[in-house]
């Protein structure tokens, strides 16, 4: 099976699910690059989609970053392996709390670095820890501190 058939069953499945309206994508490998589209701009129609439709995105720092990350990874920059605080010097030596529930001041030091593959895998141990106990020291703290952990605001327009 082709890499265009792959990718375009893949994406007809989500679409056929409900999952989202329409798509248009571009994959590229070794030796091959697919550019196709299918489904529809809104849920229930509005015109096909097309390679050149244009869409409304948002919260896509991640993803963009882990594409980038990952054509990183494959032309050999950088390793899954790859200590990030030699990128970023100021994650190195970090403190963890000892204690989800515990004081923000009893900190241990981390086991080990964080690394490529732990910000692509989304545990980098810099987020929302569900597990703690709610509300946990570190959501009270950012409260006090005038910080929203939780859903973005609306503006008054209601738009987010």
């Amino acid at each position: 099976m082709t890499m265009a058939t792959r990718v375009r069953e893949a994406m007809s499945a989500h679409i056929d699910a409900g999952d989202l309206p329409g798509a248009a994508w571009e994959v590229s490998g070794p030796d091959e690059v697919v550019r196709d589209r299918a489904g529809t701009v809104e849920p229930g129609g509005g015109g096909e989609v097309e390679l050149d439709t244009v869409f409304r995105l948002s919260s896509t720092t991640k993803p963009i970053v882990a594409a980038l990350a990952m054509t990183l990874i494959d032309d050999g920059t950088l390793t899954l392996d790859t200590s990030v605080e030699e990128l970023l010097p100021e994650l190195a030596d970090r403190r963890v709390m000892s204690d989800p529930a515990g004081s923000l001041t009893d900190t241990v030091p981390a086991r080990r670095p964080i690394t490529v593959q732990d910000v692509l895998e989304f545990r980098l141990g810099l987020g929302m820890d569900f597990t703690a106990p709610w509300p946990n020291p570190l959501i009270t703290a950012a409260a006090e501190a005038g910080l929203s952990m939780g859903a973005c605001a609306t503006s008054e327009s209601g738009a987010r």
